[in-house]
C-alpha cells in the first residue's frame, strides 16, 4: 500500500519535531559554550578599558603636553589635535610616528635583487647551453 495523507503529515511533524529540537539543543550548545562566555567576558573587559581610556584623556585634556607624564617630546601638527591617551598612560601619536626599518634593511633588499638576478642569468645559461647540445630542441 502506498503513502497515505496521514503518512505525509506524520513524516512532517517528525521531520519538525527533529529540527525544533536540534535548534534547541544548538542553542543551548551556544549557551553553556565556555568559549562563547571567554568571548563575551573579553568584549565587557575591552569595553570597560576603552570606557576608562576615554575617561582618563578627558580628565588630562585639561593638561598641556609638556604636562604628560612620559614627559616625551610632542610636536602638535595643528593647533586643534591633541594626543590620544590610552587607559595605561601610553600617548598614541599614531601619524607623526615614523615607519621602522631595520638598518640593514637596504643591503638585505640589494642583496636579494642580485641573487634573483643572478638565478635568471644561471637559468638562461642552462637553458642556452641545453639548446646548443641539442637536448632540448627549440
Amino acid at each position: 500500500m502506498g503513502l497515505t495523507q496521514l503518512d505525509i503529515i506524520r513524516k512532517q511533524i517528525e521531520s519538525t519535531v527533529k529540527n525544533r529540537a536540534a535548534g534547541e539543543t544548538a542553542k543551548l550548545r551556544r549557551k553553556t559554550s565556555l568559549i562563547g562566555e571567554i568571548s563575551r567576558l573579553a568584549g565587557r573587559a575591552n569595553s570597560a578599558i576603552d570606557g576608562a581610556g576615554r575617561d582618563a584623556a578627558r580628565r588630562r585634556a585639561g593638561r598641556q603636553p609638556e604636562e604628560l607624564e612620559d614627559d616625551a617630546a610632542w610636536d602638535a601638527p595643528d593647533e586643534g589635535a591633541r594626543p590620544y591617551i590610552c587607559a595605561d598612560g601610553y600617548v598614541r601619536r599614531s601619524p607623526e610616528q615614523t615607519l621602522y626599518t631595520p638598518p640593514d634593511y637596504r643591503r638585505r633588499l640589494l642583496l636579494r635583487a642580485a641573487g634573483l638576478a643572478a638565478a635568471v642569468v644561471l637559468a638562461l645559461a642552462a637553458l642556452w647551453l641545453l639548446v646548443h647540445y641539442s637536448v632540448l630542441s627549440i
